[in-house]
């Protein structure tokens, strides 16, 4: 059994310098409800909890990404992409741009370069489709449908009315359970797992 350790100094979640934190890709009472309550859902919250691909990463700050994207998302990892994808494409008005107006997430996105290197070093790629003919860009996967990475399979668009479908938390539970890395239980390796 692992033995409780006790941290002497302030330590924080760094991506290209920029103070992160964690959030779940997705919630708990999502997971409650798609399980009506039944005790397997206890299972897939510990399976997400102790994966290092059922979580994300973003800055700190108030009205942050991690904040918008639950309020107005309802935490969609798939609608959290394409509009993230939007701000690389100096598009307006987008339903995180409260996020993207503030300095720290706009720097931080920035650093990365692009929306392709931004999925790539984040290690987000099973949630974008890329043509093998036109590697350029990214586009998102609509977790909505059963997963298959095809172009037939992209959003074009965030729809008005949000939603959480089955096929949605499905394909989030399969992406833990077959692409997940265990999180390491001591602080010094948990921050180089998330250290880029």
């Amino acid at each position: 059994m692992q033995e409780t350790q006790y941290i002497n100094k302030p330590y924080y979640l760094s991506i290209n310098n920029y103070k992160c934190s964690l959030d779940a890709i997705i919630g708990w009472k999502t997971l409650f409800q798609y399980h009506k309550g039944e005790e397997i859902w206890l299972k897939d919250l510990a399976l997400i909890r102790g994966s290092r691909m059922g979580h994300l990463a973003f800055p700190v700050q108030k009205n942050s990404i991690n904040q918008l994207r639950g309020n107005l998302l309802k935490d969609r990892i798939d609608y959290t992409l394409f509009d993230i994808k939007s701000f690389y494409n100096h598009e307006t008005n987008l339903k995180l741009q409260k996020a993207y107006e503030q300095k720290n997430t706009r720097d931080w996105l920035l650093s990365f370069g692009s929306f392709n290197r931004f999925i790539d070093q984040m290690k987000l790629n099973h949630f974008v489709y890329s043509n093998s003919e036109d590697l350029s860009s990214y586009d998102v996967i609509d977790l909505s449908k059963p997963y298959r990475n095809s172009s037939d399979h992209c959003l074009e668009a965030i729809p008005q009315k949000i939603k959480i479908e089955d096929n949605y938390i499905t394909n989030i539970i399969d992406y833990v359970k077959y692409y997940g890395e265990n999180l390491s239980n001591t602080h010094s390796e948990l921050m180089y797992d998330y250290y880029l």
